[in-house]
């Protein structure tokens, strides 16, 4: 009785394991190889995103703030202007195609593995700077974004 009920058992778990590799292959086949970023959700609203330049607004999310808040700083520094000279456009979760964050440089190999992670543009001197973060790491500039074909 015992061998019957640990076959049962077995095979539950070989068939849920098979459903979760055919729903992977079947998005990996129907998924465009290089893909960009995908958008994990829709756009964050400035609320949302703690829109740095307003503090009275109720914080929802400190690590999104934190996000946000580290971009504008770097920002501010390479260009030599003060943080409240820089305004957000647009901060929303994506889903990076590999460990690049959508920001590959020559020569280097990237895991192929998708990453979440955050898209954040900036504003400033009527330019749109483009900030990338993935796996909670600090986001950064990425002045060559991939750009799919």
């Amino acid at each position: 009785m015992k061998q019957k009920w640990m076959f049962i058992l077995a095979g539950l778990i070989i068939a849920i394991g098979m459903i979760g590799w055919t729903r992977s292959a079947y998005y990996l086949v129907t998924q465009p190889s290089g893909a960009g970023p995908q958008t994990a959700t829709a756009p964050l609203t400035e609320t949302q995103a703690m829109k740095a330049d307003s503090p009275s607004e109720e914080i929802r999310n400190p690590a999104l703030d934190r996000m946000l808040i580290q971009a504008k700083e770097d920002l501010a520094a390479r260009l030599s202007i003060q943080i409240d000279e820089i305004d957000l456009v647009e901060m929303r979760p994506v889903i990076w195609p590999d460990s690049s964050f959508g920001c590959p440089k020559p020569d280097m190999a990237y895991t192929q593995v998708q990453c979440d992670g955050l898209l954040i543009l900036l504003k400033a001197r009527d330019q749109i700077y483009e900030y990338h973060s993935g796996s909670g790491q600090k986001p950064f500039l990425c002045e060559e974004p991939f750009k799919a074909k």
